[in-house]
């Protein structure tokens, strides 16, 4: 069990919390390609939500079964950015699956955007609820916020260069299956 908790760790810190600025590097590409292979995008990056949402609630349920000190966070002094975490990060994403916002980008944006404003409240509720107990001095640390938000826009920019990649190649290769079937 500790392998998938440590496998959604490690999704969650590469791929989702630069979702937002892959979705900008994908958009900007949109414009140099054609419109099917931002579809195609797209369809990659609402997939990548979803599967978000799924393993977060994988997660959260591994938590309630395993962890006795959850409910401090969940019905404590913070109890509202536990909850907020729990709406934005495993059951926003799968609005995606109606068919209102299932091909809008406009929607998978936001998704996106409020996805990321969960792992926010979630460092804030790591971060809070621990220091709302702990007083000592020798646990504390400095933190430098300008090095993950750096890292965080280098890793958005190369996935969403890869995304628009495998969109590229995805494309081209059902032209191609469509020109044999029509040569047929």
């Amino acid at each position: 069990m500790e392998t998938i908790i440590t496998a959604i760790d490690l999704y969650q810190i590469m791929i989702i919390h630069n979702l937002f600025i892959s979705l900008l590097v994908v958009k900007l590409f949109s414009y140099l390609f054609n419109k099917d292979v931002y579809n195609t995008s797209k369809q990659i990056l609402r997939w990548l939500i979803i599967s978000y949402g799924a393993m977060g609630i994988l997660y959260l349920a591994y938590n309630i079964i395993t962890i006795n000190g959850w409910s401090n966070r969940a019905m404590g002094p913070y109890a509202f950015s536990y909850w907020l975490i729990v709406l934005l990060s495993c059951l926003l994403p799968f609005l995606l699956l109606l068919k209102k916002f299932r091909n809008s980008g406009r929607a998978i944006f936001l998704v996106a955007f409020l996805i990321n404003t969960g792992w926010l409240f979630e460092r804030y509720v790591i971060i809070v609820t621990s220091l709302h107990r702990d007083y000592l001095p020798s646990s504390w640390s400095m933190d430098s916020p300008f090095t993950p938000l750096v890292t965080s826009l280098i890793r958005g920019v190369i996935i969403g260069f890869f995304i628009t990649a495998i969109s590229v190649i995805v494309t081209k290769y059902r032209k191609t299956q469509a020109n044999d079937i029509k040569a047929l």
